[in-house]
């Protein structure tokens, strides 16, 4: 499977090759972001993601450090997207209600880990694995339902049609039905989700499962950190839904948002939060107070986070 690399920069990587996205010295501001904030001019807009402790800090936040241009505000958690100056992350950072803020970077995909796929017809063999939990035709919400947060899916492709894409949302056209302007996203649907009607030797790893399509990326391939974690927001809010029990991000750093939309206390049994990372075989680690670690959905022995409540 291929994955979604994050481009701005600095992502410090860990050991064994894993990314680490932290704040090591404990200033509310990611690494990442440091070294853009020293070499931006004095009105220059750099996007963010802004945590906060509670959702009502965020009205705060602006009688702060004065207006921002806001892109989102998420549901799940208290943290939202924004594009504020230089001086403004400085005001920002002395707020106690602030609890970090990490750069907006570009991510895009990269298709060098495909070759790395493993594990779909023994996970079938071994657990007798289909994604058909109702037994009949078609698809809907009473099967096992997989979010693919990606470039979109091609929902009329053979191995995909038959309404097998229940619901769809696009971050990047707006667009009200499936598409997939690069092909990536039908891609990794295809390997979790085909049927093999156009090769029975390519069947995905649950032929029977539905799927619900976030399109966050756009033609060539890129897109944003805050749109990923706005389509992460969606998933978890609908997941009751739609019924969606696994939610694929395919991307290389798992930002510390996205884990607290996926991860504050409780859980439903039998759900998962995967992030599927094929490039780098051990786990993607965040570092600091309060890390997660997160072995690859698609190996065998994966270990799957817990959804919220």
């Amino acid at each position: 499977m291929s994955d979604v690399e994050a481009s701005s920069g600095e992502g410090i990587q860990g050991e064994g090759g894993t990314t680490v996205m932290s704040d090591h010295n404990q200033n509310k501001v990611f690494d990442n972001l440091e070294p853009i904030l020293a070499n931006a001019a004095v009105n220059e807009k750099i996007p963010v993601l802004i945590m906060a402790r509670r959702p009502q800090d965020l009205d705060t936040l602006e009688q702060a450090a004065g207006p921002m241009e806001v892109k989102y505000r998420y549901t799940v958690v208290p943290a939202m997207a924004a594009s504020v100056t230089k001086s403004q992350v400085e005001a920002l950072v002395k707020e106690s209600a602030v609890r970090h803020i990490e750069y907006d970077a570009e991510v895009r995909i990269a298709m060098d880990g495909a070759g790395r796929w493993f594990g779909a017809t023994q996970a079938r063999a071994d657990f007798g694995v289909t994604g058909d939990r109702d037994g009949a035709a078609g698809y809907s919400k009473d099967d096992i339902v997989v979010a693919i947060i990606d470039t979109g899916i091609d929902a009329a492709h053979v191995d995909l049609a038959g309404g097998k894409v229940i619901a769809w949302n696009d971050w990047v056209g707006s667009r009200t039905a499936p598409y997939d302007d690069n092909g990536h996203g039908t891609h990794v649907a295809g390997i979790v989700a085909g049927t093999g009607a156009g090769n029975p030797a390519y069947v995905g790893v649950a032929p029977g499962a539905a799927l619900v399509g976030l399109k966050v990326l756009n033609g060539s391939g890129s897109g944003s950190l805050s749109n990923v974690t706005a389509a992460v927001d969606w998933a978890v809010t609908h997941r009751d839904d739609y019924n969606i029990r696994v939610i694929s991000t395919n991307q290389t750093e798992v930002t510390p948002i996205e884990t607290r939309i996926a991860l504050p206390g409780g859980h439903r049994q039998g759900d998962s939060f995967c992030f599927t990372l094929p490039e780098q075989p051990g786990a993607s680690r965040l570092a600091g107070p309060g890390s997660y670690t997160y072995a690859p959905c698609h190996a065998r022995r994966s270990r799957a986070s817990p959804w919220p409540g």
